[in-house]
């Protein structure tokens, strides 16, 4: 499947030579994509039994396009929308030279405040758009993906009042306003060489050019005498709804963590550090999985939570006497594979 986004750098600030999200363009190429890209933060590791991935291969056509530093870059994207020109997504990629690591900005503000002129000597102190809101979010699909980007990002939130706000302002008010649903995100990088920014980037289109994908972690409990516990999930039909417990990563966690921490809080048991036992890929109802099993210790019995309505401790031999979901299944039959084998040995 073949989707298209829209890319666009600035050129030199005033009083600056050179902006490398201009030449970063260049970077990319027209055509990006193939296999899913795995989360890549720290503590995201194939494990033992490798990565099941049955996602299908997307396509991205890469429109890149050059803003300049002023009213007319700002609002340049915007204009395209209302014409009627459509994209699967829109980055815009902004330079910060007062940071050393890349960030995602959730919001836009309808408030300029420039601290120098733009290259028109504009000197603006006042709203982007008169009438309009004074905060506009990014989408929802920006904020899933951002449960699986590098812990190397930064979580600050500081778009500014200058050119890389009116212009993220702009971009997202004209959306809101067409009714368009539109993934529209600002990516704010230090001042780096343009092929590192490039591959920041290239990160965000081939996630954006994806179902939108949620990163989630669990935990296969396995108790002293082999045994591996299983959950049913609530609000799943009996013959259905099997799981290792666990739950969506949130922005900062490593995956052990969030294991951890949705293990905790779905069945009141307290785990220690975990083995990195699979990763499995897929797409369940029209939007994409990834999800990331860590093996424990555990021989204290789960307290069931308010997500969970049934839970057992399944032998090597039973773990398919329980229907699991569909994500699940591939760790499942590699565990019981690997009991197999060692009593063949």
């Amino acid at each position: 499947m073949n989707r298209s986004i829209l890319v666009t750098g600035f050129g030199p600030f005033p009083g600056q030579s050179f902006n490398p999200t201009l030449p970063a363009l260049d970077e990319l190429p027209s055509m990006m994509g193939g296999a899913a890209t795995l989360c890549d933060h720290g503590g995201a590791q194939a494990g033992r039994f490798g990565v099941f991935d049955t996602s299908s291969e997307y396509h991205v056509l890469v429109e890149k396009q050059a803003l300049s530093v002023d009213a007319e870059g700002a609002m340049s994207v915007a204009r395209r929308l209302e014409s009627g020109e459509r994209w699967d997504a829109i980055v815009h990629i902004g330079v910060d030279r007062t940071v050393e690591r890349p960030r995602v900005e959730f919001t836009a503000s309808n408030h300029l405040d420039f601290h120098l002129p733009d290259v028109q000597n504009r000197l603006v102190l006042g709203p982007v758009i008169e009438g309009a809101p004074e905060l506009l979010r990014t989408h929802r699909v920006v904020e899933r993906i951002c449960t699986g980007v590098s812990q190397a990002w930064s979580p600050l939130q500081r778009i500014g009042s200058y050119v890389c706000n009116e212009t993220y302002f702009r971009t997202l008010e004209c959306c809101r306003r067409l009714g368009l649903d539109l993934p529209v995100v600002f990516l704010h990088v230090p001042d780096r060489r343009p092929k590192e920014v490039a591959r920041w980037v290239g990160w965000w289109i081939k996630r954006l050019g994806r179902p939108p994908r949620t990163v989630v972690a669990a935990a296969a409990l396995k108790r002293s005498d082999g045994a591996i516990f299983a959950a049913h999930r609530r609000d799943h039909p009996s013959d259905d709804g099997w799981e290792f417990p666990g739950g969506k990563r949130r922005i900062g966690e490593s995956l052990d963590q969030t294991a951890i921490r949705e293990v905790g809080e779905e069945i009141c048991v307290e785990l220690g550090p975990g083995l990195p036992l699979g990763v499995v890929c897929g797409e369940v109802k029209e939007r994409e999985y990834e999800l990331h099993v860590f093996e424990h210790g555990c021989d204290t019995d789960p307290l069931l939570g308010s997500d969970h309505d049934d839970g057992r401790w399944l032998e090597p031999s039973q773990l398919f006497d329980v229907p699991w979901l569909q994500l699940d299944v591939p760790l499942v039959r590699a565990l019981k594979e690997e009991v197999r084998a060692l009593k063949e040995e």
